[in-house]
């Protein structure tokens, strides 16, 4: 059984559809925020690790579920493994929530 939610432009989407797009979101202003710190701007970090820009906005600001291969290279790139990435989250994914 699926829980039906309307979000901000009337659309229904599942309770696990809107999880993902809040962990999405998370991630990805995580990932700003450590790109920022090493005052690196989105196309150079973008250019140097081989990513589209077009590709690490999308990610940045939480619109893509960026494939696992994209997620190593930036947490490469911003010399933090990923696991630390993911785990300073913090969020809970709810399986049973019907």
């Amino acid at each position: 059984m699926y829980v039906m939610l309307e979000n901000k432009n009337n659309i229904n989407i599942t309770f696990m559809q809107q999880q993902d797009k809040i962990i999405l979101r998370k991630l990805g202003k995580k990932l700003k925020k450590l790109r920022e710190e090493k005052k690196i701007s989105l196309n150079s970090f973008a250019f140097e690790n081989n990513i589209t820009s077009a590709t690490l906005s999308r990610i940045e600001n939480g619109i893509v579920d960026p494939k696992f291969i994209t997620l190593l290279k930036i947490a490469t790139a911003l010399n933090i493994p990923l696991y630390q990435i993911l785990q300073e989250l913090n969020f809970n994914y709810d399986l049973n929530k019907e």
